[in-house]
């Protein structure tokens, strides 16, 4: 394994070398920027299997190395390794996961498209699911999907301000809104109905309420969104320190329907 050299990395490992004590360890700096550079690439949970024999034989004597629960920089399981905040963010997401329901329906289309039976099955779990996950590359029918979805909350009597319609950047929630729009053209909604749908999307920044120089956002679990659905697109975009702030923003009884998220 080659040491990155990313000034990130090297600062960092200069900051855990200075906070594991007097005496320095050769194992460390490999370490840390093996763990740092892997964050940078989106691998939060590092594999021990690819770090060096004598690297591994080190952790248990490193004094900032921890195992799950500790306050340490740097948290350590028998397979995986962590930055501590991500983590963090980790345990919280899970949690936030498994609070919202006990069965995580995922709806995967297997072929090129999603036929009606499909459609008409996730429309029925967005009625009574607290979370829902649509699958699909482009073209495969999520968004038909969930303007079905969109159509029969409102139907139902819903508050179309009480849906709120996000994704990760400015670009990706301009396709929803013009993706909405143009399907409930295309399914021939009776006008008075497609009037209501919602389809101003926005950017998840923005829906929870981004502070400049803060890490938090607005809302969260002290300020929760003033929503009975949320639905966001291209989640598979979403970092995990966002998706969790996402999660905990949610009201407890609100659905949280995600868009475009590979399941292998």
């Amino acid at each position: 394994m080659q040491a990155s050299t990313h000034p990130l990395d090297e600062q960092l490992a200069a900051l855990l070398q200075r906070l594991n004590g007097t005496e320095p360890s050769q194992a460390l700096p490999t370490l840390v920027k093996y763990v740092s550079e892997r964050t940078r690439e989106g691998v939060i949970a590092a594999p021990l299997e690819a770090l060096p024999e004598e690297c591994r034989a080190a952790l248990p004597h490193l004094a900032v190395v921890g195992k799950p629960g500790d306050y340490k920089p740097l948290i350590c399981t028998d397979t995986h390794i962590w930055l501590y905040r991500y983590w963090l963010y980790e345990q919280r997401l899970t949690a936030c996961i498994r609070a919202r329901h006990t069965l995580t329906h995922s709806f995967v289309p297997t072929d090129s498209t999603i036929d009606f039976d499909h459609q008409q099955q996730a429309v029925e779990w967005a009625r009574h699911k607290h979370f829902l996950i649509i699958s699909g590359g482009p073209g495969t029918g999520k968004t038909t999907t969930v303007t079905r979805i969109l159509a029969e909350l409102v139907e139902q009597g819903m508050d179309p301000a009480r849906i709120l319609l996000a994704a990760p950047t400015g670009k990706a929630a301009m396709r929803m809104q013009e993706s909405i729009r143009h399907t409930k053209q295309r399914l021939n909604l009776d006008p008075s109905l497609a009037e209501r749908i919602p389809d101003q999307a926005r950017t998840l920044h923005r829906l929870l309420g981004y502070i400049p120089n803060r890490v938090g956002f607005r809302h969260g679990v002290d300020n929760p969104l003033p929503a009975d659905v949320v639905i966001v697109d291209e989640a598979s975009m979403i970092d995990i320190s966002l998706m969790t702030h996402l999660f905990e923003a949610v009201p407890a009884q609100a659905r949280l329907i995600l868009l475009g998220i590979k399941i292998n």
